[in-house]
């Protein structure tokens, strides 16, 4: 049996939560003043973060103000490719040409071309964001959620996938995609996935929303 539909917030829910998060400071989106990038207080954006904070309006405040500040800080409308040369052209992350059929988006993360040794931890956070806005723009369905396929079938503790540094940088793409994009993932499926994964399972598994 899976787990029951969260409840969706009443018009009037999503209207008190933006009045509140407006009424704040540090809450002032560079990318509302600028009209530029993806970002905006919209119902589908204060949606998310009531959902994700089971309809907590302190919680869900204390959440959207706090990725507010990440995203002046981070800027990821303002993020391009060629920042992300090196970590876009190894292949270990692709966005599908076509999304599902129900119009999600479709990004597939394949640990073939994953050499951690060869990437720098302090581009996982920009490099997850710039991914996950791209993949948000390309999906059709309303709710604009990302399903995500990661193929395990080259996942090897030799290389380096198991160690300190492939977990560390595993739990930072995670907590970004957690805090800052909250009820955006449809689903994730891990594919070819060897015993070995059990260990580093074991660590991300807890971090992770049950509903996802």
């Amino acid at each position: 049996m899976g787990l029951p539909e969260r409840e969706k917030p009443s018009l009037e829910v999503l209207e008190e939560f933006r009045q509140r998060i407006t009424s704040l400071p540090d809450t002032k989106s560079y990318e509302i003043e600028e009209n530029k990038g993806t970002f905006q207080l919209d119902d589908l954006t204060l949606t998310r973060f009531l959902v994700a904070r089971n309809g907590n309006m302190k919680k869900a405040t204390d959440m959207l103000q706090k990725h507010i500040i990440w995203r002046n800080k981070i800027r990821p409308s303002d993020i391009v490719a060629t920042d992300l040369e090196k970590e876009l052209n190894a292949g270990v992350w692709k966005v599908s040409k076509q999304n599902t059929k129900d119009g999600y988006s479709l990004l597939h993360n394949s640990s073939e071309f994953f050499s951690p040794n060869e990437h720098e931890v302090d581009k996982v956070e920009p490099l997850t964001a710039f991914i996950l806005e791209f993949a948000m723009r390309k999906a059709t369905h309303p709710e604009k959620k990302i399903v995500v396929v990661f193929d395990l079938a080259k996942y090897s503790l030799w290389r380096g996938h198991g160690g300190i540094k492939a977990t560390r940088m595993t739990i930072i793409m995670i907590q970004t995609a957690l805090n800052h994009y909250p009820e955006t993932l449809k689903k994730i499926i891990v594919l070819n996935a060897p015993l070995v994964f059990s260990a580093l399972w074991k660590v991300i598994r807890p971090i992770l929303d049950p509903y996802t």
